[in-house]
């Protein structure tokens, strides 16, 4: 019963990660989450 079960989640996980092409486009500049700025201006408030 519990491969049976494991086999079944893991072919969903599958098919829900194949389907994620559709995603729109990215638009304006890509800035880096680590820059300097963006860390300095997280951790003025800490």
């Amino acid at each position: 019963m519990k491969p049976s079960l494991f086999l079944l989640l893991l072919c969903a996980l599958i098919g829900c990660a194949q389907h994620n092409d559709d995603l729109p486009p990215v638009s304006g500049d890509r800035e880096p989450v680590n820059s300097p700025a963006i860390i300095q201006e997280v951790t003025a408030h800490v």
